[in-house]
């Protein structure tokens, strides 16, 4: 959710139109093919891209074939992830590819703070009634320096499964968890990587 609103808050002021996403598939498939994550046209290795969103800036403030500067910060920041004001890292952001997606999931209609995109009203939904409250705008008041001491509290509860799978493994089960590079609803990235990055 923290992730959502990071997104929110980044296009509020530069919204991406969807007639601007097949530019940035485009150049995102160029730049993963250059620096080895894509093969034959097809997206192998998100990780592995080196995309800026700063080569597809408009070079006379905007056009149907690029972005406006400010575009290419919100575009950025969802590729980065929400950081605090000291700049220290919360939570991966979402690798480049499949950007076919990033209507129905990040950027919605292109309007103010990704409305009606999924994420936009899940993390909408989940400030304002199970947070903050009905008048919380999380676009204009969650703030990553404050704010997140609210979802400790939320986050801890889901966390309170016991992680011991020994008596599973004992039986002789064998676990598989997948979990796809192209998801625009959670990041593939674990916290893990958030150094790796």
């Amino acid at each position: 959710m923290m992730q959502y609103a990071w997104n929110a808050q980044a296009l509020a002021s530069a919204p991406i139109p969807p007639a601007k996403i097949p530019v940035i598939e485009k150049a995102t498939m160029n730049a993963c093919r250059e620096s080895g994550g894509a093969i034959n046209g097809v997206l192998m290795t998100p990780g592995r891209c080196k995309f800026d969103p700063k080569t597809i800036v408009c070079p006379s403030g905007d056009g149907p074939n690029c972005l406006t500067s400010g575009q290419a910060q919100a575009l950025q920041k969802i590729l980065h992830g929400p950081v605090n004001s000291a700049g220290v890292k919360l939570h991966p952001g979402f690798l480049p590819g499949h950007e076919e997606d990033y209507q129905a999931f990040i950027t919605g209609t292109g309007t103010e703070a990704a409305k009606p995109a999924s994420t936009w009203i899940l993390e909408d939904i989940f400030m304002r009634q199970f947070v903050f409250g009905p008048n919380f705008d999380s676009v204009k008041q969650f703030n990553f320096d404050t704010s997140l001491a609210a979802l400790v509290p939320l986050a801890a509860a889901q966390d309170n499964a016991n992680p011991d799978l020994s008596e599973f493994k004992a039986h002789g089960g064998k676990l598989i968890l997948y979990h796809g590079w192209a998801d625009h609803s959670i990041t593939p990235c674990g916290p893990s990587s958030i150094t790796k990055m």
